[in-house]
């Protein structure tokens, strides 16, 4: 029996290759297995998942490899790039996004949102921003509480989603440390006090000082309290908390909580 030819092994070898490749293709684009079939969101608080399922583009009954890619990594990953890039810049309350198809006939988007820190006043609105200072969030007229307004900064120039710019800087960076000096408090589950929604305002003071004042939940009170070191605050804070879950402040007056310097103290005015 004679052999094939040389060349002619090696073409019937690769057109049996190529069937199989577009074989396993039509069967990839055939199968109910590799189309989607749902979309799930995980992840969101502030944003509505249904509106982030419309902005991805993503819909159902079509192939799982329409918007695979964008870069190498989203290729292995098999990523949707583009809706990701897409979803980023549409939503500023969007820390980072990963858009992903997961076997059989599902997608998945899998957001971390910003959170929101604090307010700063803009003409008349407030402009809302987390701990990097990016804006999320414009509001009109008198804001929600729920977390604080930053006195005595003006705002230069902001972008939603981008870094705002302000006109005393190094003083916005302190009043944030101290904010995320009060996130680390919060993150403590024991009580259900969360710090962060009854500090009503913070004030950076030229002299390094920064003053936070605290409506108290039990008496409606506002508590002025005075910090130095806003890069070493989450023990001052954690003990703020404890104090004003257990009533420490209820009926001590009007006066100020000063932990600056070594010794914490509450101060009554006129003293």
């Amino acid at each position: 029996m004679k052999r094939m030819p040389g060349i002619l092994a090696d073409r019937v070898a690769l057109l049996v290759v190529l069937v199989v490749v577009l074989a396993g293709a039509l069967l990839v684009a055939l199968s109910p297995a590799f189309r989607v079939g749902s979309v799930d969101v995980s992840g969101t608080r502030k944003l509505d998942s249904q509106a982030l399922v419309a902005e991805s583009g993503i819909v159902a009954g079509r192939s799982f490899l329409k918007g695979i890619g964008g870069d190498l990594s989203a290729l292995i990953g098999l990523r949707y790039g583009g809706a990701e890039q897409h979803l980023l810049e549409a939503n500023p309350y969007l820390r980072s996004v990963q858009v992903r198809y997961r076997y059989p006939g599902r997608v998945s988007i899998e957001a971390v949102e910003r959170v929101e820190v604090a307010y700063l006043a803009a003409h008349d609105a407030v402009v809302v921003i987390d701990a990097d200072r990016v804006a999320v969030q414009v509001l009109q007229g008198d804001p929600p509480a729920g977390i604080p307004l930053v006195e005595g900064i003006g705002i230069t120039r902001y972008l939603l989603g981008g870094s705002v710019e302000v006109d005393r800087p190094a003083a916005l960076d302190d009043a944030l440390l101290l904010l995320s000096a009060v996130l680390e408090a919060d993150a403590d589950t024991r009580g259900d006090l969360k710090l962060l929604s009854v500090v009503t305002s913070v004030r950076p003071a030229a002299d390094g000082l920064i003053y936070l004042t605290v409506r108290l939940p039990a008496t409606g009170r506002d508590l002025l309290v005075r910090e130095d070191d806003p890069r070493n605050a989450t023990t001052d804070m954690t003990m703020l908390r404890y104090a004003i879950l257990q009533g420490k402040f209820d009926d001590v007056g009007s006066g100020i909580l000063d932990l600056s310097g070594d010794q914490n103290r509450f101060v009554p005015d006129g003293k």
